[in-house]
């Protein structure tokens, strides 16, 4: 009788078994291309481009892919990666990993914001303040776009707009999902 081998699904191992480590074989699998944090990171970068595009907003010139966290010292177009995490809540039914990994990841559109104030310190006017609130509106509505193009995400989802610092204002997507199916 020949040990048992034991599969893992997308190179996840499995979390727990019932067959003792010196009996099992362990085959894992490679990662599918598209699913390793850099190339999931390329795709939503892909996407946010084209969404912005649909919805007539020009972007940043310099556009990066990056780990978590990153200063908001430009104007750039940046798709942050946080790591993985486990979820553990994806279905009732029996499986050989107690739970699936999670890629989670920021989409940031920073820029120069209107909204400053003058070389005497005084406060940006009503008109500044507003046009600050509509880029960053308009930035927030793209991202529900990008969002659109996922077909499986996690419940920590939020698109958050800042207010400006250093003259910059950063708009944020955060979002979680799975390592495979939300980017087909």
């Amino acid at each position: 009788m020949s040990a048992p081998t034991l599969y893992s699904r997308y190179g996840q191992r499995p979390a727990q078994s019932n067959i003792p480590a010196s009996n099992a074989t362990v085959f894992l699998q490679p990662v599918p291309t598209g699913q390793t944090l850099y190339d999931m990171a390329q795709i939503i970068l892909e996407r946010t481009k084209q969404c912005f595009t649909e919805a007539g907003l020009s972007l940043p010139p310099r556009h990066v892919i990056y780990m978590s966290p990153i200063p908001a010292d430009c104007e750039q177009l940046a798709v942050l990666f946080t790591g993985w995490t486990p979820d553990h809540t994806w279905d009732n039914t029996a499986h050989c990993n107690s739970f699936r990994w999670l890629a989670g990841f920021t989409v940031a559109v920073t820029r120069c914001s209107p909204a400053i104030p003058d070389r005497k310190g005084n406060a940006p006017s009503v008109l500044q303040m507003n046009a600050a609130a509509k880029m960053a509106s308009d930035d927030a509505e793209a991202f529900i776009c990008v969002v659109r193009s996922l077909d499986e995400i996690a419940s920590d989802l939020s698109i958050n707009t800042s207010p400006p610092q250093g003259g910059f204002q950063t708009t944020e997507l955060n979002v979680s999902f799975p390592s495979f199916g939300a980017l087909e």
